[in-house]
């Protein structure tokens, strides 16, 4: 991933850590900068647990859906959506 792209990924937020979310997050938090942050929200809040003790402080655990939202920015070049 080229420096450019690398910068859009500051916060990501990612509701759902069931069998598919939860090695498509891993992969996401190996492929992206180390100064992406995390933003996690499942029901089970030992899925999410086990995510942040994994991951450190990569990893944020919200408390519900919407916090994910307020949390991650997506950002494109020349606009922001929060």
């Amino acid at each position: 991933m080229d420096e450019g792209a690398a910068m859009i990924f500051r916060s990501v937020g990612f509701i759902g850590l069931g069998l598919m979310g939860f090695p498509m997050l891993e992969n996401l938090i190996q492929k992206l900068p180390d100064t992406t942050h995390f933003f996690v929200y499942d029901v089970s809040a030992a899925a999410v647990e086990s995510m942040c003790s994994k991951y450190g402080s990569h990893v944020k655990a919200c408390e519900n859906a919407k916090d994910v939202a307020d949390q991650a920015v997506c950002k494109a070049p020349g606009a922001c959506v929060r």
